[in-house]
């Protein structure tokens, strides 16, 4: 993610079915901080895309529910906001099975910075 990449706050809540704030001011992405929280909560289920960059999430979000009642929410992600650490983080949770996909049940086109290595 580059400099110029500002992040828009916003209250929490959900508004037209996507989480309030942040998301990115370039992409409309939702930011990775809450994307990472929302994936290590197993409320989520990802779509993958035919971009190895981009993935939409849906679910609920546990601590808005502690506020708000029942909120579901489906929104998008573009991978190049996750940090290293958070990349890292990502494929230790692909690896652990402990990602939810929808259909097809997997990821066609892997994300850009998931590399498999020969067994």
């Amino acid at each position: 993610m580059s400099a110029e990449h500002g992040w828009r706050e916003n209250k929490p809540g959900i508004i037209n079915g996507h989480p309030k704030g942040p998301h990115s001011n370039w992409d409309g992405s939702l930011h990775p901080d809450i994307f990472m929280r929302l994936l290590e909560s197993g409320t989520v289920v990802l779509t993958p895309t035919d971009k190895n960059y981009k993935v939409y999430i849906e679910g609920y979000d546990p601590e808005l529910d502690s506020q708000l009642g029942s909120t579901t929410f489906r929104d998008k992600f573009y991978f190049e906001h996750l940090s290293a650490a958070q990349q890292e983080r990502f494929v230790e949770l692909m690896r652990e099975d402990k990602i939810k996909y929808a259909y097809p049940g997997y990821f066609y086109n892997l994300p850009s910075f998931v590399k498999i290595s020969p067994a």
